[in-house]
């Protein structure tokens, strides 16, 4: 259990570490992780854009992913906001 924890504690630390680089992942799902030895990485950053991406809006661009795993937002056809 303290393995499963420790684990998605650096997954979220990760995507902390997206976030604070200005950034949304954008395609963030289950499959976009990777566990090792060493512990987990998050893969397939070819969505990643800035947070605050106000020229390409959802609709101007469509949605892709993966359905079940979609933000709400997305699903609501919002922009990405930083908080």
């Amino acid at each position: 259990m303290n393995q499963k924890i420790d684990e998605l504690q650096r997954i979220a630390s990760g995507l902390l570490d997206i976030h604070n680089a200005g950034k949304v992942h954008k395609d963030f799902h289950s499959g976009n992780h990777i566990l090792c030895n060493i512990g987990p990485y998050i893969s397939d950053l070819g969505m990643c854009q800035p947070a605050n991406n106000e020229k390409q809006s959802v609709k101007q661009e469509g949605i892709y992913g993966v359905l079940p795993d979609m933000a709400p937002e997305v699903l609501r056809v919002s922009i990405y906001k930083s908080i």
